[in-house]
């Protein structure tokens, strides 16, 4: 691929970035359209409440079952005090809870910053600081470590960090997540968010080999995407790649990024 084919980071991020206003004007315009994670997960639910949504090993889960549980838990988060525009930080593998934590954060209008599940101590520290997260949610024990009580311990160094959350056993001083979920309230006391809400805080790593967290010296660089953010993202990628109609799957070459 040629390079002067391919889009430069720079520009990439001129494209990525869209002005308040001009958004609004595409709004009302009906150019761009209010979708989130919350309002699809609504539609799934009306339209086919009973498909199945998720397969976790030998669990299931409906569409109906999957938005009950995330409005639950995003009552839940309220009643901790969790409000919109908060960061809320997951360490969890793969599992319906996840997608329960994903759902219900999104739905309650905070903001999920996902925390790769091999970290320790020293970059759970490094990203629940720079994302300033409000809550943090994780298994009681992760191969032999457990990060709800490296987190609790970390509360002192974190003033922003208010709850930790713990999934599995119970552990002193964090709220269990199974409890949290019966702490529902109802949908009506908070608003819907709208996709100019920032919804994911990302972190990005310098290469495919080390994270950013774990730089010397350095802070972890992040991105913080809102729903219209992310299909532009997702829109823009073809123009980065340059592809096209007879562009192949093997043409991945990147240019700054």
């Amino acid at each position: 691929m040629a390079r002067d084919s391919v889009v430069e980071s720079e520009e990439l991020r001129a494209i990525l970035h869209v002005d308040p206003h001009r958004r609004r004007h595409y709004e009302e315009q009906r150019l761009w359209s209010n979708d989130t994670l919350t309002l699809w997960l609504e539609a799934n639910a009306s339209r086919a409440g009973d498909a199945l949504a998720a397969i976790s090993g030998d669990r299931e889960v409906s569409y109906q079952e999957l938005l009950k549980s995330s409005e639950s838990f995003a009552g839940g988060l309220r009643s901790l005090g969790v409000r919109s525009g908060d960061v809320v930080s997951i360490q969890l593998a793969n599992s319906i809870e996840f997608l329960i934590a994903y759902f219900g954060i999104a739905r309650l209008g905070a903001v999920v910053s996902t925390v790769h599940l091999p970290y320790r101590t020293s970059e759970i520290r490094t990203l629940l600081h720079h994302a300033e997260s409000v809550a943090f949610i994780a298994v009681s024990d992760q191969k032999g470590f457990c990060p709800v009580t490296e987190a609790l311990a970390l509360k002192a160094e974190l003033p922003a960090l208010k709850h930790v959350i713990s999934l599995g056993r119970s552990v002193a001083g964090a709220t269990d997540l199974t409890a949290l979920l019966a702490r529902s309230q109802s949908q009506a006391l908070f608003d819907r968010p709208v996709a100019s809400d920032p919804f994911l805080l990302l972190f990005l790593r310098k290469n495919s080999r080390k994270c950013a967290a774990r730089r010397s010296g350095t802070s972890p660089r992040s991105i913080r995407y809102d729903s219209v953010g992310r299909r532009l993202h997702a829109s823009a990628g073809p123009i980065q790649l340059a592809l096209g109609d007879g562009s192949r799957s093997d043409e991945r070459s990147l240019s700054g990024v």
